[in-house]
């Protein structure tokens, strides 16, 4: 098995490694995409100790419903925290997002993931797919 890597050389794989990306396309339903649905990539180092479950379910708790932030980070209100506070959760979702909280989240998440034991590097992208939508709309991309 060998693999053209940047057209430069081959690479050698194992008959059990693929490199074939796992790619999945989807046309966006505006009237299927919930308040908090999110798209999220990610490398191996998260998923070798997280299901994809949790995964969304910390990203969606910390995205869209944490309300008070720790270690001196800014409030929603964008004043400091006082004291190193433990973080607060809504009752509802916070649907107006920003990339401050997304890049919290997604901090958070690599910060769980490296707890729970990942030896390998971590890297995490999110998409709100409510603005993705919005965006759409505006500039007319499908």
């Amino acid at each position: 098995y060998s693999l053209t890597v940047f057209g430069v050389r081959s690479l050698k794989l194992k008959p059990y490694l693929s490199a074939e990306p796992f790619v999945v396309v989807k046309k966006l339903e505006e009237e299927k995409v919930g308040d908090t649905d999110m798209l999220c990539i990610a490398c191996d180092g998260v998923f070798d100790v997280m299901s994809n479950q949790e995964v969304v379910d910390v990203l969606r708790k910390e995205i869209f419903y944490r309300i008070k932030a720790d270690h001196g980070d800014q409030l929603n209100d964008g004043k400091k925290a006082e004291k190193r506070k433990k973080a607060e959760y809504a009752k509802e979702a916070v649907t107006d997002v920003d990339a401050a909280r997304i890049d919290r989240a997604c901090g958070f998440l690599g910060l769980r993931a490296y707890a729970k034991g990942t030896m390998d590097d971590v890297t995490i992208f999110v998409v709100p797919l409510k603005e993705v939508l919005a965006f759409s709309k505006l500039t007319g991309c499908q």
